[in-house]
């Protein structure tokens, strides 16, 4: 008899993600968590909290006065910090009565004025400050029983000595221990303070320290741990991936996480799960190929989002996580029902066809009748209810799409239940200290490269030594100083800087740094955001005091710290870069750090579109190997790598470009002999 199997929401392992504000998916920003929902085979859920640490997590906490009377259920909080610290379904309590956390608003950060919304009325006058939190333990991490816990901790724990940081680290551990859950950790994003040239009052040093404190503790414990922290201090030294308002990821500076947690869950094991649920919703009210562009994925649960998914803290309350948690409302026949103005698509992992004999779909939502399959047989949608389509023909990479269309769709519940040589996923164990980055995953060296000049640091005629530029859009930007002069602060806020007939629209790029010739008590470097016009620098930040004409200087660092020298290529669509690298016959490696340049795009929302293409080719070849469309998109510099043959002695020709509408920038290319 063939086995049976039930896949549904339920079916996937649950990862939590809880940390601070780096977490949550700020300033319109979409989380790490959220994007990794997209693309593994795990129920995911946020329960991060703005501004907390790991007391918040692991202990009760209160301080400041609180007044609410009896009838009520708006608490009012005077020199609080409940917009640091609680989150929604935590336990307060007031004297001796006990009460829920509905919603928590802030009405001024400055003199730290803030309301509670309870789940209930107060059952009494309350005025005083008897009065705590629960930890955040419980609602943050144990209500959710989940497998898999990932902890971001670094930036608002700056102020703890080492040995007690890995306390809360242990304590962190053995509680998952005793709860079966595996536990991994990732360092936060480096914010931008003065060093850096931008305004955020701390010292990004401190941040480091935790990341080593992390780093220690793992590798002692056997634990999984992400080096965020000191992998964007290498890739992202003007801090690209950080928002204006200095701390907060924007949706492209969250890629390095989503790299880290990624690595680390599939060195686990984690992500070898066949069997999981994916919801998209459709452009329109037809359903589209599964294969089709503009499929927008369902969402998990953000913190500090509304109901209508939109960033209000006020806002975010139970409710609200409840409708947002979309995977939730199609976990069981409830009543709570996933709407839709579009139609909704389901990728349902089912593992290999031949496995299967058959299954059977069980979707409960408001047209019974419509529910489709895909048949990619017949490259086309058929009914679910006719058995239109043989079960093999709706497989396809390991998963049967089901489909609903609209308009207005709602859908309760969604299932396959499989028949054949089935059995439930049991992850693997394992038990050691998993590092990200890999040893050498980001290093270079001009030891053995033959590149004879990989980081673009030798020059002649305005080019890099051994390249041709090919259109006028072919740049090459080395390290060095592009404008001098004297000048000012000036402008509303203070965050400009003049200089008459300094002509900075023909030197000066943003995310150049400004260094200014005084004494200044937070420190000479200002990061250029953009040109304003000749004579005018719009900056990321404001001196704490206007020194008057000062003497400057505008620096221009176009790479990162992992390749010495400050240099790179650029080149958009219709321009390109050429080398020509003599080899014998033999394997090769070949790899790159590549970035793209848009910082008027560089916004909290937007992401990077634009892609490299490095084409490697021989004479003696048939077709060019090309290196790039694949790779991530994004304003930080990341990586790209390829192995080639060289199957006899010629030479190696190598073109650098781009594609789409914006500019890539390209540097310290390695290439070495594997065998």
């Amino acid at each position: 008899m063939a086995a049976q199997l039930k896949v549904d929401v339920n079916v996937m392992p649950r990862l939590i993600f809880t940390g601070d504000s780096q977490t949550c998916g700020c300033v319109g920003a979409m989380d790490y968590a959220q994007m990794l929902s997209w693309e593994v085979p795990l129920r995911i859920f946020n329960r991060a909290v703005g501004g907390s640490n790991t007391t918040h997590l692991l202990s009760e906490f209160g301080g400041g006065t609180v007044t609410v009377k009896a009838g009520d259920k708006i608490v009012h909080g005077e020199s609080v910090g409940w917009f640091a610290g609680p989150y929604i379904g935590q336990r307060v309590r007031f004297g001796t009565q006990e009460y829920t956390v509905d919603s928590i608003k802030t009405l001024d950060y400055a003199k730290r004025l803030c309301e509670l919304t309870l789940t209930e009325p107060a059952r009494e006058d309350y005025t005083g400050t008897d009065y705590k939190f629960e930890a955040g333990w419980r609602v943050r991490v144990a209500d959710v029983q989940p497998q898999y816990a990932c902890f971001m901790f670094t930036v608002n724990d700056a102020g703890r000595k080492p040995e007690d940081f890995k306390a809360q680290l242990a304590d962190i551990a053995k509680r998952c221990r005793e709860a079966g859950i595996r536990p991994l950790f990732i360092s936060g994003v480096p914010f931008m303070d003065a060093e850096s040239g931008g305004s955020h009052a701390g010292a990004v040093s401190h941040t480091a320290h935790r990341a080593q404190d992390l780093l220690e503790f793992c590798q002692a414990e056997k634990l999984p741990y992400g080096d965020v922290y000191r992998t964007l201090d290498l890739l992202d030294p003007q801090r690209t991936s950080v928002w204006a308002d200095t701390i907060h990821p924007t949706n492209d500076g969250s890629i390095l996480a989503v790299h880290a947690v990624r690595y680390l869950l599939r060195e686990m094991g984690a992500l070898g799960n066949p069997y999981y649920v994916r919801g998209y919703r459709a452009p329109g009210a037809e359903l589209p190929r599964p294969d089709a562009t503009g499929l927008q994925p369902i969402t998990t649960a953000q913190p500090r989002r509304d109901k209508n998914n939109k960033l209000d803290q006020a806002g975010h309350n139970l409710e609200a996580q409840r409708i947002r948690d979309e995977y939730g409302l199609i976990a069981a026949q409830d009543g709570q029902t996933l709407s839709s103005r579009t139609a909704l698509l389901f990728k349902i992992g089912v593992g290999p066809a031949d496995k299967l004999e058959g299954f059977g779909l069980d979707v409960a939502c408001s047209n019974p009748a419509a529910v489709r399959l895909f048949d990619w047989k017949q490259s086309a949608w058929v009914s679910a209810l006719d058995n239109a389509a043989r079960v093999r023909d709706c497989v396809h990479d390991g998963a049967v799409w089901v489909g609903v269309p609209g308009p207005d769709v709602a859908v309760d519940y969604v299932a396959l239940t499989l028949r054949g040589d089935v059995q439930p996923w049991q992850p693997p164990q394992s038990d050691r200290a998993i590092l990200w980055p890999t040893p050498g995953q980001f290093d270079w060296s001009q030891d053995g490269n033959l590149f004879a000049n990989g980081a673009l640091t030798q020059a002649e005629g305005g080019k890099p030594t051994g390249w041709q530029p090919q259109g006028q859009d072919a740049r090459y930007l080395p390290e060095g100083v592009v404008a001098t002069g004297t000048g000012e602060f000036c402008g509303p806020r203070g965050d400009q800087f003049k200089c008459a007939g300094a002509k900075f629209t023909q030197t000066v790029r943003p995310l150049d740094m400004l260094v200014v010739k005084a004494a200044i008590t937070d420190g000479p470097n200002f990061l250029v955001e953009k040109i304003v016009d000749d004579e005018t620098l719009d900056l990321r930040r404001t001196p704490k005091q206007a020194p008057g004409p000062v003497a400057f200087e505008v620096k221009r660092w176009a790479g990162l710290r992992a390749v010495p020298g400050g240099c790179c290529l650029e080149a958009r669509a219709g321009s390109e870069w050429r080398t020509e690298v003599p080899l014998e016959q033999g394997e090769y490696r070949f790899s790159f750090f590549t970035r793209c340049f848009n910082p008027g795009n560089m916004n909290a929302q937007n992401v990077a579109t634009g892609r490299p293409v490095v084409a490697l080719d021989a004479p003696t070849w048939r077709d060019p190997v090309v290196v790039g469309p694949g790779l991530d998109a994004s304003y930080l510099w990341l990586r790209g790598e390829q192995t080639f043959t060289m199957r006899q002695d010629g030479t190696l020709r190598v073109k650098v470009s781009a594609q789409g509408s914006e500019a890539v920038q390209v540097t310290g290319l390695a290439l070495s002999r594997l065998k």
